[in-house]
This record gives C-alpha cells, structure tokens and sequence, in this order.
C-alpha cells in the first residue's frame, strides 16, 4: 500500500508534460479498443486532445502556485501540448509496440480479451 500512495504522490508533483502524455497513452489505448473508432486516426486524436489539454493542465497548475503569468501563454502551451502529443505517439510506436502490444494485441487490431466486429 506505501507503494502504491508514493506513486499517487509522485504522479501529483509531476510536471503538467508528464501527465498529459500518460493520458495521451491511456487514451490511445481506449481508442484502440474501440470497436467504432479506426486505428489509423489515433495518433490525429492523441496529438490535437494534448494540444487542447496541455494549455488547460498547465493553466490550472500555473492558478494553484499563485504564477503572475497564469493563462498568458496558452498559444506556447498548446505547441508544447502539440509536441507532447507527438511525443507520446512516437513512444508508443516505437517501445510500446513492439514490447507490449504483443502481449495484448492480435496482429488484425483485436485484442486478446475482446474481439472488434
């Protein structure tokens, strides 16, 4: 359990890019998942819902700390959301794919749990 509770607190000090591209990858996987939605537009998803996210992650962290500059860069944190994202794609196709994909995946897209119609 003292595990799991130094993980939650490292998880809330860490920087705004950490977490967005942790979300970014959840919700890559959620959307492959899917069974509606094609694997071909989620790295289109992942990099436009960071560069939407980021600029309000950071906006909220920037109120918390009393930051003078608090909503003042939102064109610079949606570029910096854009990177994330982009950041977050390229870690998956390049590590997450090959090592945990396999674990989980079919080669046709379905997963080893559920099967996509």
């Amino acid at each position: 359990m003292d595990t799991i509770l130094k993980l939650n607190d490292q998880l809330m000090n860490a920087p705004a890019g950490v977490v967005v591209a942790l979300f970014a990858i959840a919700l890559g996987y959620v959307l492959k998942i899917s069974a509606f939605f094609p694997n071909q537009r989620i790295p289109v998803v992942i990099v436009c819902a960071t560069a939407i996210l980021f600029p309000a992650v950071q906006f909220c962290a920037d109120k918390l700390a009393n930051a003078p500059h608090a909503g003042l860069h939102i064109v610079i944190n949606a570029l910096i959301g854009f990177i994330v994202g982009f950041m977050a794609w390229a870690f998956h196709a390049q590590i997450l794919k090959r090592f945990v994909d396999p674990k989980f995946f079919n080669d046709d897209g379905s997963t080893k749990f559920l099967s996509k119609p």
